[in-house]
């Protein structure tokens, strides 16, 4: 019972959300650097080739460098400074689709990465 009392306290506290909303976050982010180190999406398919001889999603490096981590309490908020990052997530009629976000359903290897992030948390709770 007073393990149970101590995991439902931790699970309750700010402190508790707020590192795993940072442990989740960071866990995108390194996501999303692999994506772009192996010009494949979130659900892990290959993108699109381009016209130009650089890497996909790397013309100036800026795409790349700009995302960005918030973390609040209660959540992890990824954002990209750049004008077209939209562009690419979605696709137009001029460029193909070369996301970078999941848009529908957590990929696999999200979901694995954020469970380990959460078990970190747990642990580190639990320990403490």
């Amino acid at each position: 019972m007073e393990l149970e009392s101590k995991i439902l306290n931790a699970l309750m506290s700010t402190e508790f959300t707020e590192k795993l909303s940072a442990g989740i976050g960071n866990a995108a982010l390194a996501l999303i650097e692999t994506e772009f180190n192996t010009a494949t999406d979130p659900y892990e398919s290959p993108c699109a080739p381009t016209k130009r001889p650089n890497p996909i999603l790397v013309d100036t490096g800026t795409l790349k460098s700009t995302f960005t981590l918030e973390v609040n309490p209660d959540s992890a908020i990824i954002r990209n400074a750049t004008p077209y990052g939209g562009y690419h997530q979605a696709g137009t009629s001029k460029m193909p689709q070369r996301m970078i976000l999941p848009d529908s359903g957590m990929p696999v290897k999200w979901d694995e990465e954020f469970r380990k992030a959460l078990d970190v948390i747990v642990q580190e709770f639990n320990n403490g």
